[in-house]
């Protein structure tokens, strides 16, 4: 659609090119040159936009494993630095949908 902002197509495509629709913002992030926060504000427009509900579009916090987040501190303390991060799935029709609610 060539009256979508530059952006909006290239997160539509980061989203169709990601195995099942799924993708973490710091995908988004990384594929786009933004930051991480801005991805995730970026996704969770594009979730509103589709809608959610039965085939909808959803997302879940997932937490990394505590083993791949573990550090040793100053003291010789094991730290835990587990963040859970966003996980968006999106339906397959999810261009349709978001283009759709565009034109409203």
């Amino acid at each position: 659609d060539p009256s979508l902002p530059p952006l909006d197509r290239q997160i539509l495509d980061v989203v169709k090119s990601c195995p099942d629709r799924t993708i973490r913002p710091a995908k988004l992030a990384s594929d786009l040159g933004i930051s991480v926060d801005d991805a995730c504000a970026e996704l969770c427009g594009l979730l509103s936009a589709v809608g959610g509900g039965t085939n909808g579009a959803s997302f879940v916090f997932e937490t990394p494993s505590a083993t791949a987040a573990t550090t040793t501190g100053k003291n010789g303390n094991v730290q835990q630095n587990v963040q859970p991060t966003m996980v968006f799935t999106f339906p397959p029709d999810f261009e349709s949908r978001a283009l759709r609610n565009r034109r409203k």
